[in-house]
């Protein structure tokens, strides 16, 4: 009986003492590896490094918040200036008992060309088109619109820069007017036929 059970333990300790040497080679690889990886790259970084790579994270987030303040101001002057252009076109326009001066009116556009966004909009919704319109200042309404305004806009009274050149009896503007909303309609006839035709 003292002979099988020898019989049965002796196997039994020979895995075991294999398990032993493989957990040794295991424990020696792992010894090899750490000692191959620089020490550097494990290195936790001193207090001082820290606080230098936390002034730089610093730094630049100072400098990116400044850029981005530098830009809005840079937006907030140029629209400060687009509305005051805007301003120095409606006033010339009126001026000179109301016929505008329209001499003043070509400087400031020639001047601040880059400046003028031509469907700009006052408190009322009108443009620089329908003030012209309005006055019957039939040049500069030439000028507005060969800068690409808008003439089917509409202001807050929902009225167009022809229902301003009908109410002042602008007839030579309401014409002007008129045949260039006739004709942007024309083309745009034109463009969808044309359209129409290359897809069948």
């Amino acid at each position: 009986m003292a002979e099988s059970k020898t019989a049965v333990t002796a196997p039994l300790q020979d895995i075991i003492e294999k398990q032993k040497e493989e957990i040794l080679l295991l424990k020696q690889k792992i010894a090899v590896l750490e000692s191959n990886t620089s020490a550097s790259k494990l290195r936790m970084p001193s207090s001082k490094e820290f606080d230098a790579i936390l002034h730089e994270v610093n730094e630049s987030e100072t400098k990116s918040s400044d850029q981005n303040d530098a830009t809005q101001k840079k937006k907030k002057k140029r629209k400060k200036h687009v509305k005051k252009v805007f301003d120095d076109l409606v006033k010339a326009m009126s001026e000179q008992g109301g016929s505008g001066n329209i001499n003043k009116c070509k400087e400031i556009i020639e001047v601040n060309r880059a400046l003028i966004d031509v469907d700009d909009m006052d408190g009322f919704g009108m443009t620089l088109l329908m003030h012209a319109a309005q006055r019957g200042q039939y040049e500069l309404c030439q000028i507005f619109l060969n800068m690409g305004a808008d003439i089917n806009h509409t202001d807050k009274r929902q009225k167009t820069a022809l229902d301003y050149a009908r109410e002042g009896a602008w007839y030579h503007v309401e014409q002007l007017l008129y045949f260039h909303r006739l004709g942007g309609d024309m083309a745009l006839r034109v463009k969808n036929m044309t359209q129409t035709i290359i897809q069948q």
